[in-house]
């Protein structure tokens, strides 16, 4: 084999070669990204569609199947399902592996375009999402509690989701167990009837009014041009009450006048408590490729520079930052303890001299291919950290047998270098067919 020979031949090319590794090789593991899962994408496209106060069966006829009817003409498409729920549904397509995802996320947006005649036309737009596990996947999650108002906790989290979401690499950060303000009007279908205003009148009238207008545009003598809006959008419950719905004997007829306005909370979805506390949970999720630990480490900072007031608590329910760090330990003294071992069992077997030659074939190797994975843009996750360790075995058999065939040529009579190419080059070959062959078994 050419490698060997001309390793020899030219050894301070060689050298070189070795110290440009190690430099390289230690700056790609120094810089790849930290992350608990893969960024693994499955072929799965969600489509929410919220539309308040339906029951299930109306989402099913309003919402669901007119959607499905477009979905059904969409290609690659392996299976669509659908759930209707009281005032959500939400329809779930799989595609197949082969189906490029950013590009069926296109596909279903259009589709969702196409099926809007056949939708409400008050029902909000459709949202489509695709599964993701590394970015959808919380890396951080805290709590606030102590204070026995939600509203106070969730104001306090709000502040803080704005500046987390600023942080470099951050995808979404997500408020969960708050109370959402909610304005509900309550309806007296007897004061309506005596008003003589239909139900789907006084619907149109609130929907109308609560909105904001475009005008058209303003041109100025001196040729600049304005676009002119109405806000027309509710600001407060007053001017909800004393919206005019219509006059009757004269006299204006108030939305108070035939309901009631209230100011209240939506029905929380879910609850959460700490410490047998009430509390207001926030997480944070980062985007794909991004390091998890710079991330945390960011957030952490934004968090311990945050004056809370007195009474509120922050507890961190999930770090996976703990978890990585702990993972690249564990490697790192796999590498550590199979180098010393390898010392130390072969030392008796060829000498030191020989031993060291294995056991420097472990972090060599580790150092080639943190360049081909950064090459790659492939992060340092749970996968590829797993990968790594099983590999040492296998580099570990390899050098063994090229540095004991080099052993056997030097004890046969051969000098140095002749025992060092030949005894390379006549196991090269079977050792390279023997790894592929373990390569494609876990490919």
């Amino acid at each position: 084999m050419i490698i060997p020979k001309y390793a020899v031949k030219f050894r301070a090319a060689a050298f070189v070669f070795i110290v440009v590794l190690v430099m390289a090789g230690s700056t790609s593991y120094m810089g790849m990204p930290r992350e608990g899962a893969p960024d693994v994408t499955v072929p799965f496209v969600t489509v929410m569609a919220p539309y308040e106060g339906m029951a299930p069966s109306e989402m099913e006829n309003l919402v669901a199947i007119p959607l499905e009817k477009q979905f059904n003409d969409l290609h690659n498409v392996k299976e669509i399902s659908s759930s209707s729920m009281e005032g959500m549904c939400v329809i779930f397509i799989e595609f197949t592996t082969d189906q490029d995802i950013d590009e069926a996320l296109q596909k279903v947006k259009d589709k969702i375009d196409m099926a809007k005649p056949d939708l409400p036309d008050d029902l909000d737009e459709p949202t489509v999402d695709d599964l993701n596990v590394s970015t959808d996947i919380p890396i951080l999650t805290f709590t606030l509690s102590g204070d026995p108002s939600l509203e106070r906790l969730d104001n306090i989290a709000q502040e803080l989701e704005d500046l987390i979401e600023n942080v470099p690499g951050v995808r979404q950060a997500g408020v969960s167990g708050s109370l959402e303000r909610e304005v509900r009007i309550e309806v007296d279908l007897n004061r309506l009837i005596s008003y003589r205003i239909p139900v789907s009148a006084f619907s149109a009238i609130l929907l109308g009014e609560n909105a904001t207008v475009s005008a058209g545009n303003l041109d100025t003598a001196s040729g600049q041009k304005y676009q002119v809006r109405v806000p027309g959008e509710f600001t407060h419950v007053h001017e909800i009450k004393d919206l005019v719905l219509g006059i009757r004997g004269g006299q204006p007829v108030y939305l108070s006048d035939v309901s009631t306005v209230i100011d209240t909370y939506k029905d929380r979805a879910s609850i959460t408590r700490v410490n047998r506390e009430p509390c207001v949970t926030v997480s944070v999720m980062k985007r794909a490729g991004e390091n998890s630990i710079a991330i945390i480490d960011s957030v952490k900072e934004i968090l311990a520079g945050y004056q809370l007031p007195d009474g509120i608590k922050l507890t961190l329910t999930e770090d996976q930052s703990k978890d990585i760090r702990m993972m690249l330990a564990e490697l790192e003294n796999n590498v550590a303890a199979g180098f010393i071992l390898v010392v130390l069992v072969l030392i008796f077997f060829m000498g030191g001299r020989n031993s060291l030659m294995v056991a420097l074939a472990i972090p060599f190797s580790m150092l080639m291919s943190f360049i081909v994975l950064s090459l790659l843009g492939i992060t340092l996750n749970m996968v590829v950290l797993v990968s790594l360790v099983l590999a040492l075995g296998m580099l570990v058999d390899n050098a063994i047998v090229i540095v004991e065939n080099i052993y056997r040529h030097y004890n046969d009579g051969e000098n140095r270098i002749e025992a060092a190419v030949n005894g390379a080059s006549e196991v090269a070959w079977p050792v390279i067919t023997s790894t592929l062959t373990t390569l494609l078994a876990f490919s």
